[in-house]
This record gives structure tokens, sequence and C-alpha cells, in this order.
């Protein structure tokens, strides 16, 4: 009795490790700040829950001497030269398989796009999106330039904020950081911009399982419809 209590009890610590990593939140921070004078400084951030991991700024590597010897640099070269063996025959391998496509997509590729669409239409509308400052200065050489980058720029950040509103769960910060202004003296964009994209792990598993069904479907509708016109056009041809 003691060892399925144990087997009982870890199952049971499992089931509830998993329905808690269901409710994870997959996160995406964009930042950029720019300021007259600096670089543009991007930063993307990606977590899983509490563990998070940077994927700009990369991580600059330290040069080591070493790695500049004669042997580093003939084993680079015969990596190089392995490499490309490996890539023509990829692509032969490519150009053989590349046939049978067709036989994996859902029917035509009206149907393919389709399908694609709805993909993201089930993933977006669980994706939530907090903009939490969108801050874009425009400036040009003359006022006239700058006048019309400001007017395109202004132009493309409503349509931008449109399709975030009509697409996600949109939560938008203070007003006061969010829009274009026009700078006539510095010369220089400046940016102030912090979003960031979140979605739960089961709301990902559920667009996932529902598309999948969704493909499936469509896949055996279209063997369907082959089949029936494969046995239309042999029934003409025992008529003829």
């Amino acid at each position: 009795m003691t060892v399925l209590k144990i087997i009982a009890a870890v199952f049971g610590v499992f089931v509830l490790l998993v329905a808690a990593a269901m409710f994870l939140p997959l996160k995406l921070e964009i930042k950029l700040k720019k300021t007259v004078g600096d670089d543009p400084s991007p930063r993307v951030t990606a977590a899983v829950g509490f563990v998070r991991f940077k994927i700009l700024p990369k991580k600059q590597k330290k040069i080591r001497l070493s790695k500049f010897s004669k042997k580093n640099f003939e084993k680079m070269t015969k990596k190089a030269s392995a490499g490309g063996t490996k890539s023509t025959q990829s692509g032969k391998k490519s150009e053989k398989s590349g046939n049978n496509i067709k036989d994996v997509l859902p029917g035509t590729i009206g149907e393919t796009v389709d399908l694609i669409l709805e993909l993201v239409d089930r993933f977006t509308g669980y994706l939530k999106c907090s903009v939490n400052s969108l801050s874009i200065g425009v400036s040009a050489a003359d006022a006239a330039q700058t006048a019309l980058l400001y007017a395109g720029v202004g132009t493309a950040m409503e349509a931008f904020m449109e399709i975030l509103r009509q697409n996600t769960v949109m939560r938008v910060g203070s007003p006061g950081n969010i829009g274009v202004y026009a700078d006539f003296v510095s010369g220089e964009f400046t940016a102030d911009i912090d979003i960031s994209l979140s979605i739960l792990i089961i709301n990902v598993l559920r667009s996932a399982s529902g598309i999948v069904a969704v493909y499936l479907r469509r896949l055996i509708g279209a063997d369907k419809n082959k089949n029936a016109n494969k046995n239309a056009s042999s029934a003409e041809r025992r008529k003829s």
C-alpha cells in the first residue's frame, strides 16, 4: 500500500506541475531607445514564466589570439569545404523531395492560405499586447521633408495600432507616451518604444490543436476529391 501511495503522490505532483505549466505565459518584450546623438539600442527579450532569455543585443564574443593559430585555420578551411559539399548534397535532396510538397498541402494554394489565416486568427485571439510606449520623433534636412515624414510615419503608426487593436487583446499605456511628433531642429529621428506580447501556453496548445484538426479534415477531403477525380477519369476512359 505504501508503494501505491508513493506512486499516487508522485503522479499527483506531476499532474499539478503540468497543469501549472499550462498557465505560464510566453512573453516577448521589444524595446527601443533612441535619443539625439545616440545610436539606437534595441532590446528584445523572451520569457517563459519567470525565466528570461535575452535575444538582442547579443553578447560580444571575446577574441582570443589562440584561435588564430595555424592549426585552427586549417580546421576552419576543412570545415568550410565539408560544409560546401554537404550543402550541394542537401540541395540535390531538396530538389528531389520538392516535387512531393503538393501532397502535404491541404488542397489548393487558396485553401492553404485560408488555413494559414485561420491559424493566425486563432493565435491572435489569445494574444495580449501591451503598448507601454510608442513615441517617435521624425526629423529631416529641411522642414518640407520633415513634414512629409511626419505625415507618412503618423499614418503608418495609426495603421499599426489599428492592426493590433483588431487582432489582439490590446492594452495601451499613458496617452502621452503614444504618438508621432516633428522635430525641425535636430535632423535626427528619435524613438521610445516599449511593446510586449504575451500568451498562455494552454492557449497556444488550444490554437494549435484546433488548426491541426482543420488541417486533417481538409487533407482528408482533398484526398477524397483526388480519388473521386481519378475514378471519374478512369470511368470516362472505359466508356471511350
